[in-house]
């Protein structure tokens, strides 16, 4: 399991490295499925990437370079997330955090992400070392649909998330 504050680091890694910069604004742009495509796994490794994940996503940037995932399919982008899914080291998290943080899908929540399971888990339970299943996740946010996922993301920012368990 990973956190999404970890995720974000090294997301930033990965840009850092492998995006392109702006020459005037010093800013660096995020990459292409095709340069992603074209790292080696143990590159990616070293940006803090598991070694399985770091496959996952050099599998998952293929797919999109050669055009048999289209990310921007609005109409049916479960298309695209089941064709993703079939990839070892791809799970409903990264499907999520896809959905939520890349095709601005506000009803998707990353219900696997380690942050969630610890604040469901003390929201239910009142023990600050509880961890929530994800479908516990799923359930408590589900009353918030279509906007879980923002309501999930602004629970996670409130320093004591006053959410009726």
């Amino acid at each position: 399991l990973i956190e999404s504050e970890r995720a974000a680091a090294i997301q930033r890694r990965l840009i850092h490295r492998l995006g392109r910069r702006c020459a005037w604004a010093q800013m660096r742009d995020a990459p292409t499925a095709a340069r992603v495509a074209g790292q080696a796994p143990a590159l990616l490794q070293a940006l803090d990437l598991s070694a399985g994940r770091a496959v996952a996503l050099v599998r998952a940037a293929r797919e999109v370079a050669r055009g048999h995932v289209d990310l921007y399919d609005v109409e049916q982008p479960e298309r695209a997330w089941s064709r993703l899914r079939a990839i070892r080291g791809i799970g409903s998290w990264t499907i999520q955090m896809l959905a939520f943080t890349g095709q601005g899908r506000l009803d998707q929540l990353p219900a696997g992400d380690l942050g969630y399971l610890k604040l469901v888990g003390r929201l239910r339970s009142g023990d600050p070392f509880a961890r929530a299943t994800e479908e516990e996740v799923t359930e408590l946010f589900a009353r918030y649909d279509p906007w879980a996922g923002l309501a999930g993301l602004h629970a996670l920012r409130v320093p004591q998330a006053r959410i009726a368990a």
